[in-house]
């Protein structure tokens, strides 16, 4: 029933416009990433970062942390406001690249990285006040705005970092 309730989330989460409709002052759901298990916390304890955006089209970094027995979500909600003029289009939990990092991609191909930590209770904080920019990874003129992000770890080196773009390079 977990995974079938998970995938309903994720179907609901990530269809088109209509489904994702606004209630209230909650933000729409754009993207989603989930962290995996921290064993210093609890290893069925779950994080999750997603990027909402408001019904004034500004976008926020939402990060959670749930018990993956009950469902039930532990400690607060963290949210970020993403700065003004900023469109984020991908995010991930870092786990190679840098780890304990949540990385938001933009369409200006420039990376932001949120240094999320946990309390006790699961309570997800910011380390910091503002996040570290990266990039920009080229020129959106030239290769296309950023659409993907992924990583992986170095097999003999560091890990790598790979950014999509609408232009497919």
């Amino acid at each position: 029933i977990r995974k079938l309730a998970a995938l309903a989330f994720l179907v609901l989460v990530l269809a088109p416009d209509p489904a994702r409709a606004l209630i209230g002052d909650t933000p729409t759901i754009r993207r989603v990433s989930l962290c995996p298990s921290d064993p210093v916390i609890d290893p069925k304890v779950d994080g999750i970062a997603m990027l909402g955006q408001n019904r004034d089209g500004s976008f926020v970094l939402i990060v959670r942390t749930f018990h993956r027995d009950t469902g039930m979500q532990m400690g607060s909600t963290l949210s970020v406001p993403i700065p003004q003029g900023t469109v984020p289009v991908e995010l991930i939990f870092s786990a190679a690249f840098d780890s304990g990092h949540v990385l938001v991609l933009d369409t200006a191909l420039r990376i932001h990285s949120f240094n999320v930590a946990f309390d006790a209770d699961g309570t997800p904080k910011l380390i910091g006040d503002v996040p570290a920019i990266h990039g920009p990874f080229g020129n959106p003129a030239v290769v296309g705005a950023g659409t993907a992000l992924a990583e992986a770890p170095g097999i003999d080196g560091p890990p790598y970092l790979a950014i999509g773009t609408a232009g497919g390079r």
